[in-house]
C-alpha cells in the first residue's frame, strides 16, 4: 500500500460504516510492499487517525513470503508511530509472522508495544 491518503481515506470510511453499526475495524498490514521501501510505521499512524479498532503487522514484506523471518523490531516502531499520531490511544497492536509453537508465543509476547499476538498458517501446518 503505497498510496497513503487513499489508505488513509478508505481505512476513515471503513470505520465510520463499522462504528454505524456498532462494530469494530481491524487493518492488517505488512511491513512494505515490495523491497526496503517500509512504510508500516505510517499506515499503523494513519489507521489510529482514522478510527481503527486495531492494527495487526505482519512483520515481513508481502514479496518476502517465507524467504526470511518476521522482523519483529517494525512493531515497536509502528506502536511509537500509533502513539505519536493520536496520544493516549488505546488501539491494540497484534503482531504476527512466523509463530509456531508456544514459545515463539511468549518470547513475542515480550516485544515492546505489542498487546496481542494472531498466528496463521504456519501454526496451523
Amino acid at each position: 500500500m503505497t498510496r497513503l491518503g487513499k489508505a488513509e481515506g478508505v481505512m476513515g470510511s471503513m470505520a465510520q460504516v463499522c462504528h454505524a453499526y456498532d462494530k469494530n475495524l481491524t487493518v492488517k498490514i505488512r511491513t512494505a510492499h515490495y523491497g526496503q521501501n517500509h512504510i508500516c510505521d505510517k499506515v499503523a499512524a494513519r489507521a489510529v487517525g482514522s478510527g481503527v479498532d486495531g492494527v495487526i503487522l505482519h512483520g515481513r514484506t508481502a514479496q518476502q513470503r517465507y524467504s526470511r523471518p518476521a522482523d519483529w523490531t517494525f512493531h515497536t516502531k509502528c506502536r511509537s508511530a500509533m502513539d505519536e499520531a493520536v496520544p493516549g490511544n488505546e488501539v491494540p497492536l497484534v503482531g504476527c509472522g512466523d509463530i509456531v509453537n508456544w514459545r515463539e508465543a511468549v518470547d513475542r509476547m515480550e516485544t515492546p508495544g505489542v498487546n496481542g499476538l494472531m498466528i496463521g498458517r504456519g501454526a496451523l501446518i
